[in-house]
């Protein structure tokens, strides 16, 4: 949950794809200063009329050139520094100060006084990682506190909390043009001047007229490829602009305040320079090209050096060169502006000087082509609607009141995906965004197009949008808008939005890789707004998902990169086939940019450097499948296409249902994965060997850490799952128990999927440990109503099913066990069964009564008064423990086990998160259902990305939510039953189906955990007892795992971890090493207990591998030894340290590798005066005479201690 000024605290400047590419040809400057964020005042209650009649853009005093008054977009007004505070009802009801009654009863066994509330300052901020956003913030605390609640409450994508935290960051991207355009008009008004002195040139032929540019005027006409021959018949040159013009988002008013600035100035070129059939082979842009070089000859004339020049091409298109003009400041000036914004001038066409029927997608313009050439022509076209699509968006904007705002959200959603209008980050960008809106509001559109109603608010336009983009597939339901019959283009691959009235596609630049990527993530958002219980507002519009580690399941690297990038998507796209759900060709859109170079050198057409990235998103369902089914042998032609495709790799086998098919068959064995597999093979026999070699294939590494490896997911449990249905069968099957069995149900991390081993897992014989499992027998009035009588009655059933077993089976062994001998009311007897293949289970009863007896007695005001102390506290230790043994922990394992099989790569990213927490000593700390509802949540609540569809994007996304998680101010909240009604969502038609009810969480059901966790931090203000609340939708009450750990201190450094994860997996992306994630850091600890190897898990494993050179046939005979399941010598001695020492010491512990036991002294242990009964030994440190002076604790002493009960097994102490 966030607050409705999350935006306020987060915001912070993520460039555009329109300036990453300008700013990256200039040497960095001074920072200067941010623009201010306020809103710009009363630009949204301009009436229609106002907007008709006002003069544009002023540069000079006068409109700009070749528009009408009537045209002109609105004047950019003054900001009357309008407070964000005046969107805010000031009528906010006053926070409660005290808790309920009724809140408080809801805590159950919750004992004690609140001691002193903790004030704001004590409330860590959230991490932002990869946000956008630090701002200040406008709201007010009592206003962020009540939000905060409500977002607990409500989290509908209607509620007033998302209006308001739209409005408040609308408040904020909204741009500011009183501040700066005082400065931009009076750099804007010398441009004009000094393009409009440039004189007329004469007409060469046009090698001469390059070399006379260069030669006078050190300017190299930025040609695009293939250059003019030099048997080229025609002439260029230079005449005076028909008009200059403001065009883009700077001038309708749309651009972001959190962006650097980018204003397109037009340059209108006259009708004079062009020629009929200029349209054709290269010949207009030629002549565009020398028209901008001579305008940046001229311009650096006669600018006196206050401006840095530079060529790049617009949006990464090598046939439309652009020149880059940044104003240079003083060092050390103050101008805020200055180092702000880039002013990008723009050749420009008539819009009248080639018929639009000539450049029609479906025309051919370059002689000699076979084909069409549809992204050529968009191209000339462009520069010839820049104009008429100015005019059709403040059209728009004046029709529609939240036409500009929603431009603004569209534009801050697609920056956080990383897509914009430059070619290599998707080719849709804001123009587009606002053009294929603009058009949509169209009274006159094609059948079957809703059109959009100018009353839609900012969001409403906004989602309607998305919705659009995501539902329809414009690569087979092409749209031709105001295009007639005889014009129509042919279909492509490509996605096709054509613009009849202005003759351009729109989506021109979007290939298929970059549009499927485009429409899977609207998909993604609109199935968000689509799950009622998720605010969306902070996954849309705040969190930065472009990290590829964290987007892609896999990225392979191609060096050097193939010049036929639609072909390598053709390879992946055939040969995964449903394996994968996208194929993102080009993922580091930063390391494709073009860079600006100088007007002497000659332009970069290509960035040899980066190669080609291919991002992949797998399958889970068929990622790991071993046979791929292809045609049958009766289609001959299917036949030979399906081997010239695979080549020997094909085969002929007979399946069993009788048919005969060309296959494929893959490998499972090894490290390398079936994805892998298939990638070399395709790259090996269509793009040659060297490819296939010099690809990097990076996604593998960190589901090797998994032991048994991703591919097996659940079914490396497989064993033990069939085993305890084993189980389950010969225990109902007994003729001769006391009372019928109403349910046996698993409770062990190893029977949901969730333990870092599984059973069995390489050489072992026997389990390690053995799998907990809960029996309930039908109800009975013979039980006793003595608590402790209950517990011996336990040991009579489970002594009774021990016989039972071993006289109808014989090879089980059965042995019964005793524990909690110090808590009468606490279970107190369990049943280990061992069967002849190594499975093992322990066995514990529940009576249903146990629950009832143990609050009535601990609760009753007739009993309870009478109660001795200690008599209260073993009750309710017994009924804390019974909760979570008996209820809490078989409704969590079975939500688990359904959720590991609803999604295949949950089980192996619990897994890998139980190593990373172990690797790093916090096993003690962490129970296992807690690491499963951390794990879980990236799961059941994604946003702002699908769900995770393999171990390592569903473990990085879990550090990214770990990273960020304020867990004193929010709860950590699972439903598992969510992920259901999003699945029911219908994806291909983008999430416009209604979600259907489940078995899951309602309003008041959360709205009561909201409650809950209030009243917690009410109770318990310094957080000793209760630090992280947890709950479900099958465990509600939120402290069945926190409850006493982890701590404080723990808490924070497992987020400061995953902090420390994340900026190393966004600054090394998917070249990272995953073995830095699990890398412990020992000298942070006050003294480490270092264990000797035969006592950890690996050499206890060895030691029964090798068994002192034994040979394989023996060993394989050995017998199972009951009596070492369950034995974890380092495991005894932690709980005895806890035990002796905890009130003293931290104990940090690898419960995984068992070779090191860590410890911080508590900071109450410091320096003190002495008293009496002191909770560990101390030291004093003088005397004052008869008194005893401070004393601190015997550190000396403790660690001989530790180290004489540690015995064989300690190697050495080590203090720091």
């Amino acid at each position: 949950m966030v607050s409705p000024t999350a935006c306020s605290r987060k915001l912070s400047h993520s460039p555009t794809d329109d300036e990453d590419d300008i700013w990256s040809g200039f040497s960095p400057e001074p920072n200067e200063g941010e623009q201010e964020g306020t809103s710009c005042g009363d630009d949204e209650n301009e009436s229609n009329e106002d907007a008709e009649t006002s003069s544009g853009i002023n540069v000079d005093g006068y409109a700009l050139d070749g528009f009408s008054e009537r045209d002109a977009p609105p004047e950019i007004l003054e900001d009357d520094n309008d407070s964000a505070d005046e969107h805010i009802s000031e009528d906010v009801d006053k926070d409660n100060e005290n808790t309920t009654a009724e809140d408080i009863e809801q805590l159950g066994t919750v004992q004690g006084k609140a001691t002193d509330s903790i004030g704001h300052a004590d409330i860590r901020p959230r991490h932002t990682v990869r946000h956008v956003g630090d701002r200040s913030n406008s709201m007010s605390r009592k206003v962020e506190k009540r939000a905060i609640r409500t977002l607990h409450l409500a989290g509908n994508p209607g509620s007033n909390v998302l209006k308001l935290q739209i409005e408040e960051l609308l408040d904020q991207i909204r741009p500011s043009h009183g501040k700066t355009e005082a400065t931009a008009e009076s750099t804007l008004k010398s441009l004009k001047g000094i393009i409009e002195n440039i004189p007329n040139s004469d007409s060469l032929p046009i090698l001469q007229a390059e070399e006379e540019l260069m030669k006078f005027n050190k300017v190299r006409v930025p040609f695009p490829d293939p250059r003019p021959g030099r048997d080229t018949q025609y002439k260029l040159q230079y005449a005076k602009p028909a008009a200059i013009n403001v065009v883009g988002s700077y001038a309708l008013k749309i651009e972001s305040a959190l962006d650097h600035t980018v204003i397109d100035l037009v340059v209108l070129m006259p009708s004079l320079l062009f020629q009929d059939k200029d349209y054709l082979d290269f010949r207009y842009f030629y002549r565009r090209a020398y028209y901008l070089a001579s305008l940046a000859a001229g311009i650096r004339k006669a600018d006196d050096g206050n401006l840095s020049l530079r060529f790049q091409h617009l949006h990464g298109n090598t046939l439309l060169p652009v020149l880059i003009a940044k104003p240079r400041t003083e060092h050390g000036a103050q101008q805020r502006f200055g180092a702000n914004y880039v002013i990008r001038i723009i050749p420009s066409a008539p819009d009248t000087l080639f018929a639009i029927s000539r450049t029609m997608p479906n025309k051919k313009c370059i002689r000699g082509d076979n084909d069409s050439t549809p992204f050529y022509n968009a191209s000339l076209r462009l520069d010839a609607a820049i104009l008429p699509y100015l005019k059709l968006i403040h059209s728009a904007s004046v029709k529609s009141d939240f036409f500009k705002d929603a431009c603004l959200l569209g534009r801050t959603w697609l920056r956080q995906r990383g897509f914009g209008s430059s070619i290599a980050t998707g080719g849709f960008g804001n123009f587009e965004w606002a053009a294929l809106m603009a058009i949509l509001l169209q009274d006159d559109l094609p059948r079957g197009i809703t059109k959009f109603s100018h009353g839609f608010d900012s969001f409403q336009l906004f989602r309607a949008t998305l919705q659009f983009l995501a539902s329809r597939d414009l690569t087979k339901q092409p749209i031709w808008y105001q295009c007639s019959d005889g014009a129509m283009p042919t279909r492509s691959t490509c996605p096709m939005f054509l613009d009849g009235l202005r003759g351009m596609n729109i989506l021109y630049k979007m290939d298929s890789s970059s549009y499927k990527a485009f429409r899977y993530e609207a998909r993604t958002t609109i199935k968000m707004f689509g799950d009622s219980k998720e605010n969306p507002f902070e996954a849309a519009f705040i969190l930065k998902n472009d990290i590829p580690a964290l987007r892609y399941d896999a990225v392979l690297e191609l060096r050097p990169g193939p010049s036929d990038l639609d072909q390598v998507y053709s390879i992946m796209s055939r040969s995964l086939g449903d394996r994968v759900s996208l194929i993102k060709v080009g993922v580091s859109s930063q390391a494709d940019q073009l860079p600006a170079w100088i007007l002497e050198d000659i332009p970069r057409r290509t960035n040899e450097d980066s190669g080609t990235q291919i991002g992949l998103v797998f399958n889970p369902i068929n990622v790991n499948r071993l046979i791929d089914h292809g045609p049958l042998a009766e289609d001959p032609e299917g036949s030979a296409r399906f081997r010239q495709f695979w080549g020997d790799k094909a085969e002929l086998r007979r399946f069993k249902d009788g048919s005969v098919r060309e296959s494929l068959v893959w490998s499972s064995k090894g490290n390398v994965s079936i994805t892998e597999q298939i990638v070399r093979h395709v790259l090996t026999r269509h793009m040659g060997v060297e490819v296939a070699e010099s690809t990097i294939y990076h996604g593998t590494e960190l589901a090797r850490k998994v032991p048994g490896g991703e591919q097996q997911t659940t079914t490396a449990f497989k064993g033990i799952m069939t085993a305890f249905e084993t189980l389950s069968n010969d225990i109902r099957g007994l003729d001769s128990l006391p009372l019928a069995i109403r349910q046996i149900t698993a409770t062990d991390s190893q029977l949901r999927y969730s333990s870092i081993d599984p059973p069995l897992y390489g050489s072992t014989k026997q389990m390690t440990s053995p799998a907990s499992v809960i029996i309930q027998f039908e109800g009975s009035g013979r039980w006793p109503d003595d608590l402790e009588a209950i517990q011996r009655v336990k040991i009579a059933f489970l002594l009774k099913l021990s016989s039972l077993l071993t006289t109808s089976h014989p090879s089980i062994i059965a042995r019964l066990g005793l524990e909690n001998s110090q808590q009468p009311y606490t279970n107190c007897a369990f049943l280990d069964i061992t069967y002849p293949t190594g499975h093992s289970f322990r066995l514990r009863i529940h009576h249903d009564r146990e629950h009832h007896l143990l609050s009535t007695r601990l609760h009753s005001p007739s009993s309870s008064s009478l109660l001795p102390s200690k008599t209260k506290e073993s009750l309710a230790y017994a009924l804390a423990s019974h909760k979570r043994a008996f209820l809490a922990l078989p409704a969590h394992t079975t939500a688990l086990q359904t959720a590991c099989f609803r999604f295949p790569a949950l089980s192996p990213t619990i897994r890998l998160l139980h190593l990373w927490l172990a690797s790093h000593l916090l096993t003690p700390h962490f129970p296992s259902p807690l690491i499963d509802l951390l794990a879980a949540r990236a799961f059941t609540a994604p946003w702002p990305w699908d769900v995770p569809s393999s171990a390592a994007m569903g473990f990085q996304r879990t550090l990214f939510f770990l990273a960020r998680w304020d867990w004193r101010a929010e709860p950590w909240v699972v439903e598992f039953s969510a992920a259901e009604e999003v699945e029911a969502q219908e994806g291909e038609r983008g999430g416009q189906g209604s979600s259907r009810r489940g078995g899951g969480m309602t309003a008041e059901d959360r709205r009561q955990i909201a409650v809950r966790f209030e009243a917690w931090r009410k109770v318990d203000p310094a957080m000793n007892r209760v630090a992280a609340f947890v709950a479900s939708d099958v465990n509600r009450e939120g402290t069945e795992w926190t409850e006493w750990r982890p701590r404080k201190v723990v808490l924070g450094r497992m987020v400061g971890l995953a902090r420390a994860a994340m900026e190393v997996v966004e600054r090394e992306g998917y070249r990272l090493d995953p073995e830095r994630l699990f890398v412990r850091a020992l000298g942070e600890y006050d003294f480490v207990v270092r264990i000797k190897k035969e006592f950890t898990r690996a050499g206890r494993r060895n030691r029964e591998s090798s068994n002192g050179g034994e040979f394989k046939n023996l060993r394989l005979q050995r017998k199972v030894e009951p009596e070492k399941v369950g034995f974890d010598p380092v495991g005894a001695f932690l709980l005895e340290l806890e035990e002796v020492y905890g009130d003293a010491v931290v104990f940090f512990y690898d419960g995984y590798r068992e070779d090191v036991i860590a410890g911080l002294w508590d900071p109450h242990t410091a320096k003190r005066k002495w008293k009496v009964h002191l909770d560990y030994s101390s030291l004093p440190l003088h005397r004052d005479g008869d008194d005893v002076g401070d004393v601190e604790i015997n550190k000396d002493s403790i660690l001989g201690d530790i180290a004489r009960l540690g015995g064989n097994m300690i190697e050495k102490i080590e203090m720091n």
